[in-house]
């Protein structure tokens, strides 16, 4: 039975998108399919992202032969779906339109996380797309402040640039290419009093969004209370903690257990069980090397990081909201 969030979800995209609709055993697969990281080049300083991490991690980005090497063993292994995101921002790869040719024509769906803090080169985008047997989804995160967690500076992201790709977004999503598009905000103390402008703005541009808390991939949604409870933070008033907590501002659920792994591969193939493990601490074996990700999931030593981090018990988990 479909929940609230996903008959929220298949109503906002049925009304530009009625023919591509796909839900149900695709939307279980995409719980579980890994992130692979193709670039830790990322500009934006969000208050969510372990991005002060990031500054201790090398810039760079992934090799064409690693990745071709890696989508070879999703495709032999079965994988139906991929993320392409984690410490960095995609579409700053140099060939990031190649990439997402060669992982389309490899018959993997692919789901695209983005800020869109660059130009998109809709040409290019728009002749994979015509090629592509699989959907290719983008899931926008439009935040209005993004602030940096340390010194609480405003990040900067080049409002027109975004707003020229999300229009643009918008006009291949209407093609029958199989795209999805929709976006989202992260609420927090920073970003409370934008969101009533980001609303207009995205009902302007015509994709769909929601506002959410941290945690949303375990289905919490930002509540009116929520937001209310941000917004006397912003105010200089006080928080009464109760499904959620608020951690540099940022609201964040009170889960005792992580609700957020899944596989991780990095831009040298390493395998983690967090995308939050920016710098690949916690690692259970090369996908190159081993020359199969399913054999990595499935082993002891991955089983095991697995239940320590559910259990919030590995020190990766001790700077985790």
């Amino acid at each position: 039975m479909a929940t609230p969030r996903v008959r929220k979800l298949e109503e906002a995209q049925a009304i530009s998108h009625p023919v591509r609709i796909r839900m149900g055993r695709k939307r279980e697969s995409r719980r579980t399919a890994p992130l692979l990281d193709i670039t830790t080049v990322c500009t934006a300083r969000c208050i969510y992202c372990f991005h002060q991490y990031k500054k201790l991690a090398p810039k760079k980005h992934m090799e064409r032969c690693v990745f071709q090497g890696i989508v070879d063993i999703l495709r032999r292994e079965g994988f139906r779906f991929i993320h392409l995101y984690m410490s960095g921002e995609p579409i700053y790869h140099p060939e990031f339109y190649d990439f997402l040719e060669i992982i389309t024509q490899a018959g993997i769906a692919v789901d695209i996380a983005s800020k869109l803090p660059a130009p998109l080169d809709f040409e290019k985008l728009k002749f994979v797309l015509e090629k592509s047997p699989v959907r290719v989804s983008w899931l926008l995160t439009v935040d209005g402040a993004t602030q940096d967690v340390l010194s609480k500076v405003a990040a900067g992201l080049r409002v027109n640039t975004v707003v020229a790709n999300l229009e643009g977004l918008r006009r291949l999503y209407e093609l029958p290419f199989g795209m999805g598009v929709r976006a989202s905000t992260v609420v927090n103390a920073f970003n409370v009093k934008s969101l009533s402008s980001i609303r207009i703005l995205m009902r302007r541009v015509g994709i769909p969004w929601e506002p959410k808390c941290m945690g949303s991939m375990s289905g919490n949604l930002a509540t009116s209370e929520d937001i209310e409870h941000l917004g006397s933070i912003a105010a200089g008033g006080k928080f009464k903690p109760s499904r959620f907590k608020v951690v540099d501002g940022c609201i964040v659920p009170n889960n005792k257990k992580c609700q957020m792994l899944k596989p991780a591969i990095s831009v040298d193939g390493n395998v983690s069980i967090c995308c939050h493990d920016t710098l690949f601490q916690v690692n259970a074996g090369n996908v190159l090397e081993a020359g199969s990700l399913r054999n990595i999931l499935n082993s002891e030593k991955y089983k095991r990081l697995r239940k320590a981090g559910t259990n919030r018990t590995l020190p990766i988990c001790n700077n985790c909201s």
